[in-house]
Parts: structure tokens; sequence; C-alpha cells
């Protein structure tokens, strides 16, 4: 069975399960009791725990790699942790269905900047769909003031989507390029990034301590195993055949699952005004991603 293929998934359908499970990763945000920084935490702890398990039961040692490669491992995690760590807090300072549709713009910023990493070509009318996006942006929140948590959580739901989107730039040219990572696999890329953001949040845990509950593990299990470990793999995995700007396409897919799933789980409601936010948002990403692939 070829690398590619992993869990004898095709990889265009390895990044539409990884984008399903993601959509649901964000109800956890409201589900556990639990600051973002011990959520993320927890979520990576237990990612990086399967993981483990899978390099001892294949006796490999994911470390003996060359060092250089640390150099590339340690900040792809540390934006990682960044990364889920907006991505929770945006879910928790507003809603379900804000924190995904802001995130949703991350094609956007793909679109913007996998041209000056693969040297692809580059089109102004992405800028265009960026000032679509904006007005998305603009209906969905009830009020644009700072000071609103559901402002700062549209924010950060944007930083999450730009730090999402140079993860998934950098992972696909780590992939494409084995001289800068030898014998680089979507397996170890993926361990390693949800180590580092471990190694990078555990000392925050002190500055934010938080008394985990039985209940609150087991949904940390859940999300590390299930909606973390197996989800991080299959989408990093699939980018080995799939373009970065195509595998963001489909990601277009998880806030439309992740508001699904708010809606019939959580009771949140759309309004009018809302739905025509993320229509515009998500109408800009498909343009996007779609021009993006046109023009390669």
């Amino acid at each position: 069975m070829k690398t590619s293929r992993g869990f004898g998934i095709a990889p265009l359908y390895q990044v539409h399960v990884s984008v399903f499970l993601f959509g649901f990763a964000g109800l956890f945000g409201k589900w556990i009791d639990l600051n973002a920084i011990t959520i993320v935490w927890g979520r990576v702890l237990f990612a990086s725990f399967v993981f483990g398990i899978w390099f001892i039961a294949k006796k490999e040692n994911p470390f003996k790699t060359p060092v250089k490669s640390y150099l590339f491992y340690f900040p792809l995690g540390a934006l990682l942790a960044f990364h889920w760590w907006s991505f929770f807090a945006a879910i928790q300072m507003s809603t379900v269905t804000i924190g995904l549709i802001s995130f949703s713009s991350f094609p956007i910023f793909t679109a913007l900047l996998e041209p000056l990493v693969f040297k692809k070509p580059w089109n102004y009318s992405w800028f265009i769909l960026a000032l679509l996006s904006s007005v998305g942006i603009y209906l969905i929140l009830p009020e644009w003031n700072w000071n609103s948590s559901y402002t700062q959580g549209a924010f950060w739901g944007l930083m999450s989507g730009l730090s999402f989107s140079i993860i998934t730039i950098v992972n696909r040219y780590l992939l494409l390029n084995q001289k800068f990572i030898n014998s680089a696999s979507s397996l170890k890329l993926t361990f390693f990034q949800d180590f580092f953001a471990m190694l990078c949040l555990f000392p925050l845990l002190f500055f934010f301590p938080e008394e985990i509950s039985l209940k609150s593990w087991s949904q940390l299990v859940l999300l590390g195993v299930v909606f973390t470990a197996i989800a991080h793999l299959l989408y990093v995995n699939g980018l080995k055949k799939i373009e970065a700007r195509t595998a963001s396409l489909i990601s277009n897919m998880e806030p439309v699952w992740g508001i699904l799933f708010a809606v019939l789980l959580l009771g949140e409601s759309i309004s009018i005004k809302v739905f025509l936010g993320a229509f515009l948002i998500l109408l800009s990403a498909v343009l996007a991603a779609s021009l993006s692939k046109k023009q390669s």
C-alpha cells in the first residue's frame, strides 16, 4: 500500500474526512469547561501520545532525525499551538458560528501567500475576493466594537485562519522538498507539530491553572485522539497529492459542518444577516481557491 493512501483512503478523501472531523472539533470549545490554553494542551498531549504509541509499535524512533529538521518542526509546532488556541478562543469569546465563519477566510490567505512560496501566478482579483470576505465578516458581527466579545472572537478567528494557512503551505513545501527534511513523512511531520505544540503550551499552564475533572479529561482524550491525531494525519498526508489551495477549497466545508453541528447539538441560531455574511465569506473562499487552482 502506498504511503499517500494512508488508512486505505485516497488522498482527496483523506482531506474530506479530516475536514469533517475538524468541523466537529469546534464544539469542544463550548463543551469542555476549561480555558483555551488547557484545551489545546490536552488536545496535542493525547495526539502526541497516540503517535508515540504508533512509533513504538513500528519500532521507529522519530527523534532520529537531522538536527536541521527541528528548525522547521519547532516553529511549526509553536504556530500550531497558536492556531488552535486562537481557534478555541474565538469560539469561547463569541459563538461556534462566528468563530468558524471568521476562520473560514483562510483560503484567501492561502491564495495570497502560496504563490510567493511555490512561485505560482498571482492575480489582483484576490484583492476583490478579500474585500468580499471582509464584507462577510462585517455582516456576521452584531457590532463593530473591540470591547465586544463577538468582535474579539472574529479577530482571533481570522488569526486562526492566517496561521492555519501558513501551516498548510509550509507542510506542503516540506513534503515536496525532501532536501530540507530527510525522510520526511506525513506521520513524522504531524507528530512533531503536535509534540512541540504541547511543549510550547506546557509552561503557560502554570500561568493559567485549571482543575481538570474526570469528565474534562475524557473529553480531551476524545478530542486529542479522534479529532486531532487522526484528523491532522489525514489532512497532512493528503497534501502529498493535493495542492494546498485545493485542500483549502475542500476545507471550506469545515465551517459548514461545524455550524450544522452547532445548530443541531448546541441550539445556536443563524439570522439572515449572519447567513448572508457566511455565504459571502464561503463564496470568496471558494472562488479564491478555484482561481488559484485554475492558474496553477
